[in-house]
């Protein structure tokens, strides 16, 4: 029924650019495919490897920013995407050979607006070697599940839904939903999230992609960061939407105040004196607070001990 644009997006990954690349020409499927990359802002040539190991592909487009983030970048690739389909691939991050075909078919069964793949956002570590093989269809048909998820938007929230390499989204329902959080730097949140109200997530077993065992400053590694931009993305996303069930927005505030104390005590050293435990103690007695700024507070305990980076807007002209 419809083609896929898978969006790549790179920044300082030329280590494992080579077998990123394998992935996407292992991918089968009798549909069009559109390769977008995204640089933002490499300082180790990623993009010139790119361009090396793609030449001669078609339809394939390649983007160089100043660093921006990565939620710019996608939303970036994803403004050049020119099919139905997109799948997003992080550019250290190996495609099962299915993983365009398996997802596109089960997002054209159920009509649904995207499909993430078990584990929420956590592609299987690996050691990268030459030899590496994978099989180019799932082996095991009953593990082939697919399903809605009841409750969407609650259980988004609740389970802290995320991922990249293991997502899968229709490209005009992703524009509508908004793409990525750009005052949010990482993406992976918000496209879960915004996504959610409209009710139509599937979520699959079969894993789609395999990450690297060992990668200096890969996002997913970066605690502080990650869960910052977790509570960070809940929080514009109450700003963005009043009118939320207060059922969901009691669940981003104690979630969010509940992370901020256990990093600040744990990480931190902050006690029982703290504001973080005062703010966590409110939640759990259902005290009546201002969520949004209880949540805005919360953050700081992320940015006491740590650099917590924040997307970088720059004019494209």
């Amino acid at each position: 029924m419809g083609s896929v644009s898978y969006i790549i997006t790179l920044y300082n990954k030329a280590p494992f650019i080579p077998w990123m690349i394998k992935g996407l020409a292992s991918q089968v499927g009798d549909f069009d495919k559109q390769f977008v990359f995204v640089d933002d802002g490499s300082m180790d040539g990623s993009l010139d490897l790119v361009k090396k190991l793609t030449e001669g592909w078609e339809n394939t487009v390649y983007i160089e920013q100043r660093n921006q983030g990565p939620s710019i970048a996608t939303n970036r690739g994803a403004e050049e995407a020119a099919h139905t389909w997109m799948k997003m691939v992080d550019g250290d991050d190996i495609l099962i050979p299915y993983a365009g075909k398996l997802m596109k078919e089960i997002a054209e069964k159920f009509e649904a607006d995207a499909v993430y793949s078990w584990p929420f956002g956590v592609p299987s570590r690996v050691e990268y070697t030459e030899d590496m093989t994978f099989e180019p269809e799932p082996t095991d048909e009953a593990a082939i599940q697919a399903r809605y998820l009841e409750n969407t938007l609650y259980e988004v929230v609740r389970h802290g839904w995320s991922g990249s390499s293991n997502a899968f989204f229709n490209t005009q329902a992703f524009r509508e939903a908004g793409g990525c959080d750009e005052r949010v730097f990482v993406q992976d949140w918000a496209l879960p999230l915004r996504l959610a109200q409209r009710e139509k997530i599937i979520f699959i077993q079969p894993l789609v992609c395999v990450g690297p065992l060992v990668a200096e400053d890969r996002m997913m590694d970066n605690f502080p960061q990650m869960i910052h931009d977790l509570s960070a993305t809940h929080l514009g996303f109450l700003k963005d939407n009043p009118n939320l069930p207060r059922k969901i927005k009691w669940l981003m505030y104690e979630r969010a105040v509940g992370r901020a104390w256990k990093w600040a005590h744990r990480k931190n050293g902050h006690g029982l004196a703290s504001p973080y435990f005062w703010r966590y103690a409110l939640a759990k007695l259902r005290f009546p607070v201002n969520e949004v700024k209880m949540i805005e507070q919360s953050l700081e305990a992320f940015r006491e001990r740590h650099e917590v980076r924040l997307p970088k807007p720059h004019s494209r002209a």
